[in-house]
């Protein structure tokens, strides 16, 4: 939806998203430059004043902008442009950034539906629904670690299907890889959680034709044990939240991609800049959909739901940090020790051994 170019240096730089011209910023919710601002601030009121000689196919650049007025005001508006619309970044004390909108229309606009509908596609072609696959039986939820390298290759595979994913160099995609894997599982489990059973359907294999039932339970004397039953709890919680609805899954599922968890301070201001800019697109988008589901509740529902996964997906890395400590640390899938970043020191065993051998 943003729209960068790259320099030899790797330095991102604003573009234009209506003519290609150099960025000014944010204007009237789209990334625009100066000229493109003004246009749409005097004519975004009717964008019938003119006519289209070429069939309202005009392909507009920075040289032709003022040749068709017509096509550069239907850019606008395709590219997310609401004069209607004021939105703002804020940032609380936790430094969660949302949208705060106010907004008098009550319907989607053609590029807006699109956006959602590529969300969709893009999940359903990466993750099946795994409660619609034949289960061939069941696991406690530690012994399901084995398949999270599994469901990181697919994670991966759907992050590079974003644009504005793969614009990025490499490191900047690995920071916000690190922050998303372990935020996209929690939104994930949720949705799929059986309530009866306590238990989340996980795929076994690349092809995704059959899944295995992974219970929150353990048979394992932790000293942790407790958290388990307190994630338990936080899925059964979001999965109430989200009332079985496919696009608010899939809406929270975008906007996490583009939220590092600590990655910021390692990011540049350009591209923190430009990462909370498509964050904020997707949470206007999921705040436009509640707004036609709600209405007058959207508002509340929208703060509501932002505030619950960012604390949901917090709390549970927080508590599988601690869970997996228990656990023998060479025995854990690498992928798993590099995105929890754990060390062997960190692990009851590691330190077990080493007054086992002091004592020797």
């Amino acid at each position: 939806m943003g729209k960068v170019s790259k320099t030899t240096t790797n330095r991102i730089v604003k573009i234009c998203l209506v003519c290609g011209d150099s960025a000014s910023g944010i204007n009237y919710n789209a990334m625009t430059c100066v000229s493109c601002r003004i246009f749409f601030q005097r004519n975004h009121h009717n964008p019938y004043n003119w006519k289209c000689q070429f069939e309202s196919n005009c392909s507009i650049n920075q040289y032709n902008r003022r040749c068709c007025p017509r096509c550069r005001l239907e850019k606008c508006f395709r590219i997310g442009m609401c004069f209607k619309t004021t939105t703002k970044a804020v940032n609380n004390k936790n430094g969660i950034g949302l949208l705060s909108t106010i907004n008098s229309s009550f319907t989607l606009y053609p590029f807006e539906l699109e956006r959602i509908q590529f969300v969709q596609r893009t999940i359903n072609s990466y993750f099946v629904d795994e409660r619609r696959l034949q289960s061939i039986g069941q696991l406690e939820i530690l012994q399901g670690a084995h398949l999270f390298p599994l469901y990181a290759r697919k994670v991966v595979k759907f992050c590079k299907s974003f644009p504005e994913f793969t614009i990025l160099n490499g490191s900047e995609q690995l920071i916000l890889l690190k922050s998303f894997l372990p935020s996209i599982m929690p939104i994930r489990m949720s949705f799929h959680w059986n309530r009866e059973t306590e238990t989340i359907p996980v795929i076994i294999n690349e092809s995704s034709d059959a899944a295995i039932a992974v219970r929150y339970h353990t048979s394992l004397q932790l000293r942790n044990r407790e958290l388990i039953y307190e994630n338990k709890l936080i899925i059964d919680k979001l999965n109430l939240a989200m009332k079985n609805d496919s696009i608010i899954r899939d809406l929270l599922i975008a906007q996490m991609l583009f939220k590092p968890q600590n990655g910021e301070t390692e990011l540049s201001e350009q591209t923190n800049e430009y990462v909370r800019h498509q964050r904020n697109l997707y949470c206007h988008l999921l705040q436009k959909y509640l707004l036609l589901k709600y209405e007058c509740d959207s508002e509340m529902k929208f703060q509501n739901l932002i505030q619950m996964i960012n604390d949901s997906v917090r709390e549970i890395q927080k508590n599988v940090r601690l869970i997996v400590t228990e656990l023998d640390f060479y025995q854990l899938p690498q992928i798993l020790i590099e995105v929890f970043d754990l060390k062997p020191e960190q692990f009851v065993s590691f330190n077990a051994k080493l007054v086992h051998d002091s004592i020797l």
